[in-house]
């Protein structure tokens, strides 16, 4: 198959991903979570319109975007309690809520990210 990263590279900028690499749990509940911060390259546009249409209702807020990159993102996953990655791009947060991956037909992954309210 093609391999797309080359291309994904040359119209992206550096952004810093925040990924939570463990959570402890105490009565049900996450404590101490356990994070990373490095960065890697991405192409972030904002999602409007059409496109706002085809996502489900629950993803249909203003501020969100469409990340692409040949890093594998992580989304949240409840039966792991695993916590969703997030970008930092402009000045504000995104939690990456959906994952497509197209790492074995194009080299890259297609996420969906929603901004974070401070």
């Amino acid at each position: 198959m093609n391999d797309l990263s080359d291309a994904v590279l040359q119209c992206s900028e550096e952004v810093v991903l925040t990924r939570h690499v463990s959570v402890s749990m105490e009565k049900g509940r996450k404590v101490d979570p356990r994070i990373e911060r490095f960065k890697i390259d991405a192409s972030i546009t904002p999602i409007t319109g059409e496109d706002l249409k085809r996502l489900g209702e629950n993803q249909r807020v203003e501020g969100t975007v469409l990340i692409i990159t040949p890093t594998r993102l992580l989304n949240a996953e409840s039966n792991t309690c695993r916590i969703a990655d997030m970008i930092h791009w402009h000045d504000a947060d995104y939690q990456v809520g959906t994952v497509k991956d197209w790492s074995y037909q194009g080299g890259f992954y297609e996420c969906v990210g929603t901004r974070r309210q401070r």
